[in-house]
């Protein structure tokens, strides 16, 4: 039985279900089969995008032949926190959204922003950190100028940031030097 495995990973700033297999040419033409499927050249892979794959009838199209092992779609593991951010009292402006922050396959650490986030395009000098004072980027690490307002996208993390290294993700108006929002890492 040839073996299959689903893997839940973000390309191009959406998130995507990985389709990873040994070199077969028959499960090369099964999976080709299936509505919404893409090549990746950069992840060297066939893959789907997580909001229009559905699981059921993925495994349907290959019962008997082929074991599908989709544990990774359904559990999360230890390499893995969540959180979702919140805006500081003191602005009206809009900045909210999910994000995991994951150990991927290759070892990279990536803070990942949900389909749901948004941040209003009218805040100044946007910058987004992990740090472990949610009140104080003084030695926080600085991920960068934040430029992507709306949608799924992700930042990978150097080597020196561990998955344990940080409390908080913290936006912040670097011209102004005030918080803007937090989201405790849990």
């Amino acid at each position: 039985m040839k073996n299959l495995r689903l893997i839940p990973d973000i390309h191009r700033q959406q998130h995507i279900v990985k389709a990873n297999f040994a070199f077969d040419k028959e499960l090369i033409a099964l999976v080709k089969k299936q509505t919404g499927v893409r090549w990746s050249q950069t992840l060297k892979c066939w893959y789907f995008s997580k909001a229009d794959f559905n699981l059921n009838t993925f495994y349907k199209n290959f019962e008997g032949s082929t074991f599908i092992d989709y544990s990774q779609l359904k559990q999360q593991s230890d390499l893995i926190k969540k959180t979702t951010i919140k805006i500081a009292k003191e602005y009206l402006e809009q900045l909210e959204g999910s994000y995991v922050l994951k150990v991927q396959d290759n070892g990279v650490l990536r803070l990942s922003l949900g389909d749901d986030y948004k941040a209003s395009t009218s805040l100044p000098g946007l910058y987004i950190y992990l740090g472990n004072n949610p009140n104080s980027i003084a030695d926080a690490y600085e991920i960068g100028a934040v430029t992507v307002f709306q949608g799924a996208h992700f930042y990978d993390l150097p080597e020196s940031i561990g998955l344990y290294d940080n409390s908080y993700i913290l936006y912040w108006c670097k011209p102004f030097g005030v918080k803007v929002g937090e989201g405790k890492i849990q």
